[in-house]
């Protein structure tokens, strides 16, 4: 789990210099479900914050995903993931479509 949360973070920082663009949605939805699946498995924020390396987009997201409660049940962590993802990349989409 920490190596997918930081190859997702190298990839994310690698692509951050660039204007924002669909592939980069791609890679956020991406990010945010590992880092959701990170909480709902137990991880804590400080692990977390620290795989981060001081990317604030990626520690944005950290936080802002333990402001989620930890589930017990398999089918609601697998919700919260994807609701997740989806609210990350609609973000995202939202900010690429007022560009055009």
């Amino acid at each position: 789990m920490k190596k997918l949360l930081l190859a997702a973070t190298l990839l994310l920082a690698f692509n951050a210099s660039a204007k924002l663009n669909i592939d980069n949605c791609y890679q956020l939805e991406e990010l945010a479900g590992v880092i959701m699946e990170a909480r709902q498995a137990g991880s804590t924020m400080g692990e977390m914050i620290k795989l981060a390396d001081n990317h604030k987009l990626t520690e944005a997201l950290v936080i802002d995903a333990f402001e989620v409660p930890l589930y017990e049940t398999a089918e609601y962590k697998e919700r919260e993931i994807n609701k997740y993802k989806n609210t990350v990349f609609k973000m995202c989409f939202k900010s690429i479509s007022q560009e055009i």
